[in-house]
């Protein structure tokens, strides 16, 4: 990546005779840094300049106030629009490709806030979250339950996306929280 020339350099200044075995072996070129010419260092920038461009772009809307930090991927997402057109990189295929990677992600996500939407719906009808609330209360401390809910959110946040742990959680665990004296707002 982008990143490797630093890494050679990094790795030069901790051991200098491990760099240069490196430097033996076929195929392998490393830019020199030290003593390199001014336009060696420009290609050097160039290949590098949009990573920075963009991540400055998204904190100084968010830092700026320009932004909040939702908004702030739509600025990311323009920023990277206008890099890849700076650079000449955009086209009637890669356009295509990224609205279709995009429907695909949405259409998954679709899915599974259907699936949430149907499995609370499934809750309530069951009587299910006072069930589990009342499983949660029984634990004794709320220092328990928050433990248990952590735990909870850390297997499922292995499985599935942020929005569909959220969808599938939140209508069991708001009356486990109720019913504790929680403030919902420490819950999201």
């Amino acid at each position: 990546g982008s990143f490797f020339p630093m890494k050679v350099l990094v790795a030069d200044k901790i051991s200098p005779k491990g760099v240069a075995i490196l430097r033996q072996q076929p195929g392998f070129e490393v830019v020199e840094a030290y003593g390199s010419s001014p336009e060696k260092v420009l290609e050097l920038v160039r290949d590098v300049w949009p990573l920075p461009v963009i991540v400055l772009g998204v904190v100084g809307a968010i830092w700026s106030g320009v932004a909040t930090s939702t908004e702030a991927a739509a600025v990311g997402a323009s920023f990277s629009l206008l890099v890849a057109a700076a650079r000449r990189s955009v086209s009637w295929e890669t356009t295509r490709r990224a609205f279709s990677d995009t429907a695909g992600s949405m259409a998954s996500l679709f899915f599974v806030v259907v699936g949430a939407v149907l499995f609370t719906r499934f809750l309530a009808l069951s009587g299910g979250p006072d069930y589990i609330a009342t499983g949660f209360a029984s634990l004794g401390s709320v220092w328990a339950v928050i433990a248990a809910m952590i735990v909870v959110y850390l297997v499922l946040g292995m499985i599935l996306d942020p929005i569909g742990v959220m969808l599938l959680t939140l209508p069991i665990l708001i009356p486990v929280c109720r019913k504790l004296g929680l403030d919902l707002l420490w819950i999201g």
